[in-house]
C-alpha cells in the first residue's frame, strides 16, 4: 500500500485532486480482506470499492481536509456513492457500565458547535460546511451484539444527508463504523451501513467475548467514548475526562474530528464523474 507522511500536501485543482482519487489503490473483488490495526477482518460483497490502510487515510484527507490517522478502511458504493469508514482505536477493553450517564440532548448541542469549529477547515480547501440539524436515532446501546449506534440528521450543500455511526467494541479497543450518503438512502434502507456490519467481524482472540482478566481496561466507559466519538463532550465525557489525566485526554482527542460528518454531495459528484469517465474509457476501448 502507498505511504504516507503528514497529509500536506493537498492537490492544487480539482483535477488533480480527481485524478489522484481515481489512482487510489481500490480493491473491488468479492473477498475476505484483513483489517491489520483492528485484528478484524471484512467480506466485501460485490458492487462496492475499498480503500485500506494509508490509502484510506489519504483519501479521508482528499475528500475532507483534515487527517483521519485512525481509519483502517474506507468503502464506496459504486452505484449510489454511500460510504462507510472503518476507523479503529486500541484503547484497551471499553466498559459499559457507564451507559446512563450519556445525555442525548446535550450531547448533540456539542456536536453542533464542534462541527461549525470543522467547517473552518473545509471551507481552506474549498469544501461545502455541514450543518448538523437533530438527531434521527438517538444513542443506543446493543448488550447483545456489544455496539452503540445512532445517526444524525444533517445539511450539506443544501442537501439532506445523514450520519449514521456504529462502535463495535473488541478486546483491545473498538472499531468506529461511519455511514454517510443522501438522507433518502437511509431513510429508504440503502443496507450499506448494515451489509458491512454484517460483513466486519473481530477475528478470535480480538472479540469482545475474549477479554480475559489483566488485558488493558480503557481509562474510559461507554458513555464518555459516545460522548466525543459523536463529535462532542456530555457532562459524564467532562467529568470522566477530568478523572483519568492527560494519557486517556490524548486517547480521546484523536477521535474528536472522526465523527464530524463527511461533505457528502460534492464527493458524491468527483464519484460520479470518475466511474463515468472510467466507463466511457472501457467503450473506446
Amino acid at each position: 500500500m502507498l505511504s504516507y507522511a503528514k497529509q500536506e500536501n493537498y492537490p492544487a485543482s480539482q483535477e488533480a485532486l480527481e485524478n489522484e482519487v481515481a489512482n487510489l489503490p481500490w480493491e473491488a473483488e468479492p473477498a475476505s480482506y484483513q483489517l491489520s490495526k483492528s485484528g478484524s477482518s471484512l467480506q466485501l460483497p460485490d458492487g462496492l470499492a475499498l480503500l485500506r490502510g494509508n490509502s484510506a487515510e489519504r483519501f479521508m484527507y482528499l475528500s475532507q481536509g483534515v487527517e483521519f490517522p485512525d481509519v483502517e478502511a474506507a468503502i464506496v458504493n459504486i452505484d449510489n456513492f454511500s460510504q462507510v469508514v472503518f476507523s479503529y482505536l486500541d484503547s484497551g477493553y471499553v466498559s459499559i457500565d457507564d451507559w446512563s450517564d450519556l445525555n442525548p440532548d446535550d450531547l448533540l448541542k456539542e456536536v453542533k458547535r464542534n462541527t461549525e469549529i470543522a467547517n473552518k477547515e473545509r471551507i481552506k480547501h474549498g469544501l461545502a460546511g455541514v450543518q448538523v440539524v437533530s438527531w434521527l436515532v438517538k444513542p443506543v446501546l446493543d448488550k447483545e451484539n456489544n455496539a452503540v449506534y445512532w445517526a444524525i440528521d444533517a445539511k450539506e450543500g443544501g442537501q439532506d444527508v445523514v450520519n449514521a455511526i456504529t462502535l463495535k467494541l473488541g478486546r483491545n479497543g473498538f472499531e468506529k463504523v461511519m455511514w454517510v450518503g443522501e438522507k433518502e438512502l437511509y431513510t429508504n434502507s440503502d443496507g450499506l451501513l448494515e451489509a458491512m456490519l454484517e460483513a466486519h467481524s473481530f477475528n478470535q482472540g480480538f472479540r469482545y467475548a475474549d477479554y480475559s482478566l489483566g488485558d488493558k481496561v480503557a481509562a474510559f466507559g461507554i458513555a464518555s467514548l459516545v460522548a466525543v466519538s459523536a463529535g462532542g463532550k456530555s457532562k459524564a465525557g467532562k467529568a470522566t475526562i477530568g478523572a483519568i489525566g492527560l494519557a486517556a485526554l490524548a486517547i480521546m482527542k484523536k477521535f474528536i474530528i472522526l465523527p464530524i460528518l463527511l461533505a457528502f454531495a460534492g464527493l458524491s459528484a468527483l464519484f460520479k464523474r470518475l466511474f463515468s469517465r472510467s466507463e466511457s474509457d472501457d467503450k473506446r476501448a
